[in-house]
């Protein structure tokens, strides 16, 4: 692994045809999730991956451009941090035997430049963070804060109205899914333990 700013310097020797060279003169090959391959231009055979930029490493070797995004980013994910729930007492009580949590993406207010996952009981919200895209992550991330304050009494843990959920990485639809099938694993057992 590489890093983006200096792989282009960075001298490689390709062990299948010989070719030795610069990463500048190397093909960019497949993408990968957070980054790409880079191949032998002579014969195509992997020489390294290189990870997209960290903020840090473009605030280090970035343009002056490119550091105003990333200064904008980290400030953005700042926001995300701050709005994020982070432990399940930060959840109201609800008084019920058993408990379906919605969520939902909710679009930007005028003069706003965040959109929002909500989650809802009963069409009431009780909770409300900054959004990201592909977060499905972030779904099984507040699965888990809701399970551990409604135990057993949570039922499911559904999504409606969500376009940036998966994002571009499709096997996220089936970790929500296998998630949601967990909730009712444990549902089922304990139960069927009380009898």
């Amino acid at each position: 692994m590489c890093e983006y700013y200096t792989y282009e310097k960075q001298k490689y020797s390709c062990e299948k045809c010989n070719w030795t060279g610069l990463g500048e003169q190397a093909e960019e090959d497949e993408d990968l999730r957070d980054g790409f391959f880079i191949a032998c231009p002579t014969c195509g055979h992997c020489l390294d991956s290189v990870y997209y930029p960290t903020i840090d490493e473009t605030l280090k070797y970035g343009t002056e451009k490119q550091k105003e995004k990333a200064l904008k980013r980290r400030q953005f994910l700042n926001r995300v941090d701050a709005s994020r729930l982070k432990n399940c007492e930060q959840l109201p009580e609800i008084e019920a035997d058993e408990i379906i949590i919605t969520l939902r993406e909710v679009g930007r207010k005028d003069g706003e430049d965040d959109w929002y996952i909500v989650l809802y009981w009963n069409e009431k919200e009780i909770w409300r963070e900054i959004g990201t895209y592909e977060y499905y992550d972030r779904y099984i991330a507040l699965g888990q804060i809701l399970q551990n304050k409604y135990g057993s009494r949570l039922v499911d843990f559904e999504t409606e109205y969500t376009m940036f959920l998966g994002g571009d990485y499709h096997p996220a639809f089936d970790e929500v899914k296998k998630f949601r099938e967990l909730l009712r694993l444990n549902r089922y057992y304990c139960i069927s333990s009380n009898y």
